[in-house]
């Protein structure tokens, strides 16, 4: 009796933490891309006090490292996207640091069905070969676009 309450609240502080998880993207995806749909984002007015370099002042952009686990594990294509034939582009505004770390994400292009969670899932569990300005590895505003095609393609 002791161990199945216990395995019991194992289970339910997991499905918590689980709620709590998508509760926390899906309130970052409203908050942080709130104008998603308008196509005269000022994404310099988004970046205003955030200290990176523009794309253009660096000698080398940040490369995003590949890693097929990130992809494996959130790239589960919405059933909802799939009946409504939804594919396309998410684009996505952030800042890579000088580690390679990205942060500051926003949705500039949004394609909704939960493909905008998706892809800034993706990102922030993703790492960057950093932007390089004189040999140096340095904070960039990026901009990154997230292609998703049906039929496991991504396009």
């Amino acid at each position: 009796m002791k161990s199945e309450m216990g395995n019991l609240m194992h289970d339910m502080r997991f499905k918590m933490g689980t709620v709590f998880k998508y509760w926390f993207v899906s309130l970052m995806v409203g908050f942080v891309g709130c104008a998603t749909s308008e196509s005269s984002l000022d994404l310099e007015e988004y970046y205003t006090d955030i200290d990176a370099y523009e794309l253009s002042e660096v000698d080398q952009e940040p490369e995003l490292i590949h890693d097929q686990n990130v992809t494996n594990k959130y790239m589960d294509y919405p059933e909802q996207a799939r009946r409504n034939g939804v594919q396309g582009r998410v684009l996505i505004g952030l800042v890579v640091d000088e580690e390679g770390n990205p942060h500051n994400f926003r949705v500039i292009e949004s394609l909704g069905y939960g493909l905008d969670i998706i892809a800034l899932n993706m990102i922030a569990n993703s790492t960057f070969k950093p932007a390089m300005k004189n040999g140096k590895p340095v904070s960039v505003k990026y901009t990154l676009p997230m292609e998703f095609g049906l039929n496991g393609n991504r396009r």
